[in-house]
């Protein structure tokens, strides 16, 4: 059935979040979902035979944000950060 025909049989989304969008959307594409991304994949919006067939694959995936080093900031650049009067 669709997510509204789930929904009214007594599913629902009060534990979900906008967070939980993106690693949806990446479940649904067949990509994997990074370990460390915020939210997680809605499952319960989808069919169970889709499921099935199409495991939510979690796990390392290079080049994603949180799995960066930080950039690197001379103590110039932080002395003219420090210096911009919103950023006190």
């Amino acid at each position: 059935g669709t997510v509204g025909e789930r929904i009214a049989a007594g599913g629902d989304f009060r534990d979900a979040s906008i967070l939980d969008v993106t690693p949806t959307l990446l479940a649904l594409l067949g990509e994997t979902v990074p370990e460390r991304m915020d939210g997680r994949v809605l499952e319960e919006a989808l069919r169970a035979e889709w499921l099935a067939d199409n495991p939510t694959r979690i796990g390392r995936v290079e080049g994603f944000l949180l799995d960066r080093e930080p950039p690197r900031v001379s103590e110039t650049e932080k002395e003219a950060l420090r210096a911009l009067p919103y950023l006190q």
